[in-house]
């Protein structure tokens, strides 16, 4: 398993860490140990998806958890467009990214040794190759932009995109969290789902820049599917379920909030071989108030998915 040349200070600042070299221990790395071993076979299939079919029900990755992104805030820019989005498929530790035509399937996962990590698994129907991914990622996935203090991270972002998938202003880029208005999220995504007066930036194109000044959200609202939008015939489901951004949205903020916990609390230990109380307290308490959505926005009509993920999920 390669992992590139770092070019920031995980190892230095903390080095009780070791986000490099540690072994790891998650769901994704699980599976390619039995692949490895030959105690599961992924099937590939040529004409569509690959071997994402295969690989999300190896991962018990609920296909109805698919949402699709179609601005370009991700490595492979060039295939997606709001014509042709990225899927994004997860359950309560694994996050799987899938392109229609590109030549590899990109995962995260929350690692019990390291916090979040990041993959690439080729599509090559030949054999099974994989790669940790650790520079190109990293660029956005650091919680300081890799300056230095920062810890790896899961990330939801809303922006305005073009349907070329380019930001075309970054007056409401922001990564979001369950204190975001709704009107405020899911910017550069598709949304459906009923959520009724509450108004999001989901199926937003702007594909005039009058648009800009006079932002008519209700108009792309409480879609059912995304049939006038695109194609969703490449894809697994046809749907990207309001029930499930909500939920990812809590779960990230979580996983990023616990990855600061372990980052911070091991380099105090392995520098001082003890934690101060008041100093865990302090480490803690943005944790806990994630965990019980303490700054949670209030919801001001009723949310429903169309997917089936809510029930599964459940």
């Amino acid at each position: 398993m390669p992992v590139l040349a770092q070019s920031f200070s995980y190892e230095t600042a903390y080095p009780g860490v070791n986000y490099s070299t540690a072994p790891l221990s998650n769901r994704f790395t699980r599976l390619i140990q039995d692949i490895e071993a030959g105690r599961i076979t992924l099937s590939h299939d040529a004409d569509g998806r690959g071997y994402l079919d295969s690989m999300l029900e190896a991962l018990d990755i609920d296909p109805d958890s698919q949402m699709l992104v179609f601005s370009d805030t991700a490595l492979k820019t060039r295939l997606v467009n709001a014509k042709t989005p990225r899927a994004l498929y997860f359950n309560d530790d694994t996050y799987v990214g899938f392109n229609p035509g590109s030549r590899s399937i990109e995962i995260a996962a929350m690692d019990s040794v390291v916090g979040p990590v990041f993959f690439d698994f080729s599509q090559d129907p030949e054999h099974i190759e994989m790669e940790r991914e650790v520079n190109q990622c990293l660029r956005c996935h650091d919680s300081y932009s890799m300056s230095g203090g920062g810890v790896p991270r899961f990330l939801l972002s809303s922006v305005l995109a073009n349907p070329e998938g380019e930001i075309v202003t970054h007056e409401v880029s922001i990564v979001t969290d369950t204190s975001t208005p709704l009107n405020r999220r899911w910017g550069g995504m598709y949304v459906t789902g009923r959520h009724g007066n509450q108004e999001t930036l989901g199926n937003f194109v702007i594909d005039d820049v009058s648009k800009l000044t006079n932002l008519n959200l209700s108009a792309n609202g409480n879609k059912d599917d995304l049939s006038e939008f695109l194609d969703t015939t490449p894809y697994i489901s046809n749907g990207s379920d309001i029930v499930g951004l909500m939920v990812l949205e809590h779960q990230l903020e979580v996983q990023n909030r616990l990855t600061r916990v372990i980052f911070e609390s091991r380099t105090l230990l392995h520098q001082e071989g003890q934690i101060d109380e008041d100093v865990l307290k302090m480490l803690v308490q943005p944790l806990l108030e994630s965990l019980f959505m303490v700054h949670e926005i209030t919801l001001i009509d009723t949310v429903i998915g169309d997917s089936g993920f809510t029930e599964r999920f459940q």
